[in-house]
């Protein structure tokens, strides 16, 4: 490829790029969004309001009690809120490594009673897995801004 001076050109180490430039009926319309959120695992979604939906690959059940009559809900998708500061400093007080896993999880899935303990234990191992990554994605530190 000939360097063209009249076109502009952008140079890379060694290397030398000249750009394609796109006439105006060439140009998207829309402009160029980049999602800057962390990847998530197979299953998991993001929503609008930064939450994460994840769809089991095994429903598992909540057994629900009314009176004399007892229910199992089936449930195929969890939804997992960010934490708080809060949340993380009640965490401290749940007994070992894996009180502590299980507390954020229960807080993270709104699920804070018995009922999402056991839910929780229910869960596949591939299911228990990808909400233990969603966690992680909540939990890990953010892009450094060099401040």
């Amino acid at each position: 490829m000939d360097f063209d001076p009249t076109r502009p050109s952008v140079h890379h180490e060694h290397a030398h790029v000249t750009p394609q430039v796109l006439d105006a009926s060439e140009r998207a319309d829309k402009p160029v969004t980049v999602d800057m959120r962390p990847k998530l695992p197979e299953g998991a979604r993001w929503n609008t309001d930064g939450t994460v939906t994840i769809a089991l690959d095994e429903p598992a059940g909540i057994t629900r009690r009314s009176g004399e009559h007892e229910d199992i809900e089936q449930i195929r998708e969890i939804t997992c809120r960010r934490l708080r500061g809060g949340d993380m400093i009640d965490a401290v007080d749940a007994e070992g490594a894996s009180g502590r896993q299980l507390f954020l999880l229960k807080r993270m899935t709104g699920l804070e009673d018995m009922k999402g303990e056991l839910f929780i234990r229910a869960l596949s191992h591939a299911d228990y897995l990808t909400l233990v990554e969603v966690l992680g994605v909540f939990t890990r530190r953010g892009q450094k801004t060099g401040r």
